[in-house]
């Protein structure tokens, strides 16, 4: 007599891609028992999963699954999945943020935001995920974003190449009058390549928006120094962000690389995290370095 082999698990019956309809489940064979385990989770309204229900990636499917064909993955949830760095309100949040099909209304889901737009540029990721262009992305993330956070993104888009400093203003212009326009311009006038980290992002703003000129970022130092994150070269003035690190060898090799700059003759001005709260201890010294330095025969 032929003996059965074992019941399929829930996870062997459902899709390969994680994410399912309970009718889609049902007509792979899976049971009422099953769909009502603890195996399975519910991630948007009439869709649910095997998987863990709070990956970006399995919520990225089950938003294209409700939006059906032609709908893209679209501003902080694409950018997310382009590896973009994004502030921490944007990168941790559990929505996901879909652009409709061309005369589609796009799925009225709590979790889902939908975005209706005639632009047609489509980038793949890795060959399986529909994803507005980044530079619409960001566009479209200026809504809701302030001028740093949008400064945070753009630079990362640079360092990526997934944009290019001449595309950035172009493409804002054209954008006249939308919402998140004005702030978008202003970003792209900051943005620059070749930014180590946020925190240099938001401190070159900090700058900015004091009143000073925008430093030089990346700057290289002759006799393989190394480069300053952000540098006044003319006046021999740096700027240089405190990495926090708890790593005590770390801190005393950046406070001896620091020291051994100035002996140079720069003037190295270190800015923190509390600087980018309240910029203005920051601006001044900068402003006051940059001043004496002018006042100086250097």
């Amino acid at each position: 007599m032929a003996t059965r082999g074992p019941k399929p698990t829930i996870g062997q019956v459902l899709p390969r891609q994680g994410v399912f309809t309970t009718a889609q489940a049902r007509a792979l064979g899976a049971t009422e028992d099953q769909l009502r385990s603890k195996a399975v989770s519910r991630v948007f309204h009439g869709v649910y999963t095997a998987e863990d229900p709070s990956k970006l990636s399995v919520r990225a499917r089950a938003a294209l699954l409700l939006a059906g064909e032609g709908a893209l993955l679209c501003e902080a949830s694409a950018l997310r999945m382009l590896g973009v760095t994004l502030p921490q309100r944007f990168a941790t949040e559990p929505d996901i943020h879909i652009l409709a099909a061309p005369g589609d209304s796009g799925p009225q889901v709590a979790g889902i935001h939908t975005h209706r737009s005639n632009v047609s540029q489509i980038a793949l990721m890795e060959g399986t995920w529909p994803v507005l262009d980044p530079m619409e992305c960001w566009l479209q993330l200026a809504a809701r974003a302030t001028l740093d956070e949008l400064v945070v993104v753009a630079d990362s888009l640079l360092k990526r190449g997934l944009v290019t400093s001449e595309e950035l203003l172009p493409v804002v212009e054209a954008r006249a009058g939308a919402r998140g326009v004005r702030v978008a311009r202003q970003a792209a006038h900051l943005a620059r390549p070749g930014v180590g980290s946020p925190l240099e992002s938001r401190v070159r703003v900090a700058l900015a928006q004091g009143g000073l000129p925008v430093p030089e970022v990346a700057y290289l130092l002759p006799d393989k120094r190394g480069h300053l994150q952000m540098a006044y070269p003319e006046s021999m003035v740096g700027v240089e962000v405190d990495s926090g690190s708890p790593d005590p060898l770390r801190r005393e090799r950046e406070i001896l690389r620091w020291r051994g700059i100035e002996d140079e003759g720069w003037r190295i001005i270190v800015a923190t995290r509390s600087d980018v709260r309240d910029p203005r201890a920051l601006v001044r010294s900068v402003s006051q370095a940059l001043e004496k330095r002018a006042t100086t025969d250097m």
